[in-house]
C-alpha cells in the first residue's frame, strides 16, 4: 500500500502474485504488533534468503535423501510410509550431530506452546527457520566430509542418519501444517548428496 499515491494490492492479487504459501508465511513471521513490509521480490526468490522457500527447501531434500536410499537399495520401498522411514535403529549409533538435530526437533512442542500463550505464530516461524538452518549445516558437512555423509555403506550408522531425517522431517512438516503452509516432498532445486 503507499498512502501517498492511493495505491494498494488487493490480498488476492498478492497470494496470485507470489503464492499462498509465500502469502501466509510472509503475513505471520513477523510480530503482530511489529510493521509488514511485504517484499514481494523476496517472497518469489527461490534462495535462503526467502525464508518459506528456505524451509520447504530443507523438507523436499529431506524427501530426496529418501527417494535416493530407495533407488540405491539401501533401504526397502516398504520402509517409508507417507515418505518417512520407519525401520528400527539403533540409538547407540548417533553422532554429535544427530543428537543435536534431534534436540532441535525436540523444541517443536515449546515453540508451539509458546506460540499459543504468546498468540505469536512468528515464534514457530523462527523455529522453523532454525531448524531449516540445523538441517542444512549437516546436510552441507556430508557433502564436504564423506564419513558424514547420510546413505554411508555402514547398515547401523545409515539407519540412525536416517531415523534423524525422519524427525526433522516430521518436525517440518507439522509446523508448516500449523500455518497451513505446504510441506513439498519435492522442489526445483531438489538435490541429495
Amino acid at each position: 500500500m503507499g498512502k501517498r499515491l492511493a495505491s494498494y494490492v488487493t490480498l488476492r492479487e498478492l497470494m496470485d502474485e507470489v503464492g499462498v504459501d509465500a502469502t501466509r508465511w510472509f503475513f505471520v513471521m513477523r510480530k503482530t504488533d511489529s510493521p509488514l513490509d511485504f517484499d514481494m521480490t523476496l517472497a518469489v526468490q527461490q534462495s535462503a534468503d526467502n525464508p518459506v522457500y528456505y524451509v520447504q527447501y530443507a523438507h523436499a531434500r529431506i524427501a530426496s535423501v529418501f527417494r535416493k536410499a530407495v533407488e540405491k537399495g539401501m533401504i526397502a520401498a516398504e520402509e517409508l510410509k507417507d515418505g518417512l522411514y520407519t525401520a528400527p535403529f539403533d540409538a547407540a549409533a548417533l553422532g554429535d550431530e544427530e543428537v543435536f538435530l534431534v534436540r532441535h526437533v525436540r523444541g517443536l512442542g515449546r515453540a508451539v506452546e509458546r506460540a499459543a500463550l504468546h498468540l505469536d505464530p512468528s515464534i514457530l516461524c523462527g523455529y522453523l527457520y532454525g531448524l531449516a538452518a540445523a538441517y542444512q549445516q549437516y546436510q552441507t558437512a556430508g557433502k564436504k566430509d564423506p564419513a558424514k555423509r547420510i546413505l554411508v555403506e555402514n547398515e547401523r550408522i545409515r539407519q540412525a542418519r536416517l531415523a534423524t531425517l525422519a524427525a526433522v522431517k516430521v518436525a517440518l512438516r507439522t509446523g508448516m501444517g500449523l500455518l497451513g503452509v505446504e510441506a513439498p516432498d519435492q522442489m526445483e532445486r531438489d538435490e541429495v548428496e
